[in-house]
């Protein structure tokens, strides 16, 4: 942090120094003159509906020269009838993403919201809705389409009466861990967020009855019977055949069997009238997931030890049969033993949260509401837990959807969890990459990029000031940037130049430094390039910005540079991301405007801070 006051300080001595152009090896002072203060071109004003405001020529001895840039202000807030609408056709995706992932503190509840039934992400709807003086009856309306299309995503037990004497294992957790081992008939009587206990019993009667024809404990008790004779059916043909798939339907069947037995128990027990129904908080589903997998697995366990210790019994008995040739029956026998034992240890290494994390993501590639909804939660708070003091700063977020509360749900996913989180569970890179696809935030880049394409008609102006000194050296502080470890950047590299921006240059209460970028230059085809390497506005400055504006300003800026120093071309490494920027919207801005631009390669790799960079996206060619 001291390096960055001492930046603002050197900022100060800047103003009075010239430093030498690209291609020194140390900066050079005249002689003969005092300091002066590098020129300042004046931008010019914009004209009516026009989007940006180019800036005006570098005046100045050296072709670098300090300039002013006037910058498209992203909107603070929609106040136009067709921005609302534009937010209401796409709050679905939005929202759905903002209330999985983000941390539990900021998922709270107010209550001015809960007569609509919707949490605070929604709260922007009611205030949009009344700037545009839209009927209050077509607010409720939309509102309430809103959170219907979304109570599927919510993940909360609200009107789900308290079980936990009736199932041990509640929720989703017993469907996940029978997928996991095999049982792939998931039930929903009892574990769904809106159905309440009673309706739970009354759902199991109707379908077994319908099934069977039988009441209740019955037809509970005939299904059972039925699946007990067709395993033993199944196991006689076994020993003589060992097929495959009928060993895999045995142990299917058997599964069954076990959670019909457990709803037998369940139904056995008197219901409570609805007025005993005690209405249960939000569970907290990983600290409840630590808890149940402790006690999830000991009926199932129970149930292979004593299989297998039956099979170890009849194996035994069977010794004779071995010495008689009667192999067939024993290789049946054997198969069944290991597939069991294999789910027996599937089962026992699920009991710790990182493997049955790995499980989950192992079990199904595409999405899965049951296993998609528990993973984004699980990992979540995991990576949180594993990190408690990441991104304080959203214990200020206000309960809109804003871009600093866009901004950090995007950021605590990827730095947080597919970064911190995805080390500590040492995922391999299938796994990664089905974790990948639960936590994209498309949803969210593609609104903030509608919200930013209704940008307001004002500007911000921001000096790009060139530096071979101190500015340069300690570039890597005030721009938040990655090659703050290095040291004697300037000395090492005689062919860069640093640029340090600085917003509201001139204000003395105001002014600050907001960013910094690294120039080099290169050859490609025997031409000279100038290679824009590390441009990392500071974020919280640049979601204020229209960041594809910002980019094709700073690349007007850079022309007649260029052009004065006999350069031929301006490129980028765009396909070395950690070369180019840190800042995801100036990395969309790249994409955008240049995506389609075929990579060239240079005469000589460009390697700084730990990356080399051989090639780059042409930006500009004269």
């Amino acid at each position: 942090m001291r390096f960055f006051f001492f930046a603002r300080a050197f900022y100060a001595l800047l103003l009075r120094i010239q430093f030498a152009p690209m291609g020194s090896s140390a900066p050079q002072l005249n002689r003969d003159d005092r300091p002066q203060r590098p020129q300042v071109a004046q931008a010019r004003r914009p004209e009516e509906g026009q989007s940006a405001t180019k800036m005006g020529e570098a005046a100045g001895p050296s072709p670098f020269a300090a300039v002013h840039l006037e910058i498209q202000s992203a909107v603070d807030r929609v106040n136009e009838r067709a921005a609302l609408d534009s937010f209401f056709d796409h709050l679905q995706g939005l929202s759905t993403e903002l209330f999985n992932v983000l941390p539990p503190q900021v998922r709270h509840e107010h209550e001015d919201h809960k007569d609509l039934g919707s949490d605070d992400c929604f709260a922007l709807v009611n205030r949009l809705a009344a700037q545009a003086t839209e009927a209050a009856g077509e607010i409720r309306e939309k509102v309430e389409r809103i959170n219907e299309l979304l109570r599927g995503f919510r993940f909360k037990d609200e009107g789900l009466s308290s079980m936990d004497e009736l199932t041990p294992s509640e929720g989703v957790l017993d469907e996940v861990a029978e997928q996991v081992v095999g049982y792939k008939k998931a039930y929903d009587l009892f574990h769904s967020c809106s159905v309440k206990y009673e309706d739970a019993l009354a759902a199991g009667r109707k379908a077994f009855d319908k099934e069977t024809g039988l009441g209740d404990e019955q037809s509970l008790g005939y299904k059972i019977y039925r699946l007990e004779e067709e395993v033993k059916r199944l196991k006689r043909g076994l020993l003589g055949l060992g097929r495959l798939s009928a060993r895999s339907k045995i142990a299917e069947l058997e599964f069954e069997i076990i959670d019909l037995k457990n709803l037998q128990a369940a139904l056995k027990v008197e219901s409570p009238p609805p007025s005993q129904l005690r209405v249960t908080e939000p569970r907290d589903l990983y600290h409840d997931t630590i808890k149940d997998l402790n006690h999830l697995t000991h009926p199932v366990e129970d149930y292979y030890t004593d299989e297998i210790d039956k099979l170890e019994e009849l194996e035994a008995k069977l010794e004779t049969a071995r010495s008689a040739g009667e192999g067939g029956a024993v290789k049946g026998l054997t198969g069944k033993k290991a597939q069991l034992t294999g789910f027996h240890e599937v089962v026992r290494e699920a009991v710790q949260l990182p493997a049955f994390v790995k499980a989950l993501l192992s079990y199904d590639k595409k999405d899965n509401p049951l296993t998609t909804a528990a993973l984004r939660e699980l990992l979540v708070t995991f990576s949180h837990e594993l990190n408690p003091d990441f991104g304080g700063e959203h214990e200020g977020l206000p309960d809109e959807i804003t871009h600093n509360a866009i901004n950090y749900v995007t950021n605590y996913i990827g730095d947080l969890v597919l970064t911190e989180g995805v080390k500590a569970l040492n995922l391999d890179k299938t796994q990664q990459k089905r974790l990948s696809q639960i936590f994209s935030l498309n949803a969210l880049t593609d609104e903030r990029q509608r919200l930013e394409a209704h940008a307001s008609k004002g500007t911000k102006k921001i000096a790009a000031i060139p530096s071979r000194g101190p500015m340069a050296e300690l570039s890597g502080y005030y721009g938040d940037a990655c090659w703050t470890s290095r040291d004697d950047i300037v000395k090492n590299n005689p062919d860069m130049i640093g640029l340090a921006f600085v917003s509201n240059p001139g204000d003395a209460v105001h002014e600050n430094l907001m960013g910094s970028c690294l120039l080099f230059e290169r050859t490609i085809g025997g031409e000279k390039t100038l290679i824009v390497r590390g441009l990392n506005p500071r974020q919280n400055y640049i979601t204020q910005l229209n960041a594809e504006s910002f980019l094709k300003e700073f690349v007007e800026y850079l022309k007649p540079i260029a052009q004065a120093r006999g350069i031929a071309s301006i490129v980028a490494p765009m396909n070395t991301p950690g070369a180019l920027t840190n800042r995801p919207t100036i990395s969309r801005a790249f994409d955008s405007l240049y995506g389609e631009t075929p990579l060239l390669e240079l005469d000589e790799p460009l390697t700084f801070n730990g990356y080399t960079v051989t090639k780059v996206t042409e930006l500009v060619r004269f």
